[in-house]
């Protein structure tokens, strides 16, 4: 690939994060802080969205914002605890890792019930639109993770070690996120 395409799905990869992360943090976001980590369907939702909508995001958003923030610290002290119960050794794990799933059910329904509001402003055209961005991003997404794997073989195997040219756990496609 010559190095201008890459620049420009370099330079693609950062102006849709940008403007994504722009839409949704101009509007105090999900989470603490700001920090969005809700649905990708409210953050195509938003970037489709015209001034007069994003204005009525700031009911919807204050809205969530305290479940949501009870939720983040409810994920944060069940992992804590799950955590130290590791470093404990205790003997059964199964009520520590049930309370950290329940947490992590309870923000992922309460971050999609918001997805469900902010995307309830657009019309069928924007949906269509967000629809659109959404799967075009996804794509993007999953072609620069597979051509930066491929860099990684290449200047592995230009390095010289032959048997390190293969990644660790490139059979199932590597490791992957769940958010």
């Amino acid at each position: 690939m010559k190095p201008k395409y890459v620049l420009s799905i370099a330079a693609a990869v950062a102006g849709g994060a940008a403007l994504l992360a722009e839409a949704a943090y101009a509007h105090g976001g999900f989470g603490p802080g700001g920090r969005h980590h809700g649905s990708a369907a409210a953050r195509a939702c938003i970037a489709v969205m015209t001034p007069d909508q994003r204005a009525d995001l700031k009911s919807i958003f204050a809205d969530v914002k305290g479940n949501l923030m009870t939720d983040h610290q409810n994920v944060q002290s069940a992992r804590e605890a799950l955590t130290l119960g590791i470093l404990e050794k205790k003997d059964n794990l199964g009520s520590l890792q049930n309370s950290l799933s329940a947490a992590k059910l309870k923000l992922l329904q309460d971050e999609d019930a918001a997805a469900v509001r902010v995307c309830g402003l657009l019309n069928a055209k924007q949906l269509s639109a967000a629809e659109g961005l959404y799967k075009n991003l996804a794509a993007l997404h999953k072609s620069t993770r597979e051509q930066a794997r491929e860099y990684f073989k290449q200047a592995r195997s230009a390095a010289g070690d032959a048997a390190a040219a293969e990644i660790p756990g490139d059979a199932q496609g590597g490791p992957q996120s769940v958010e």
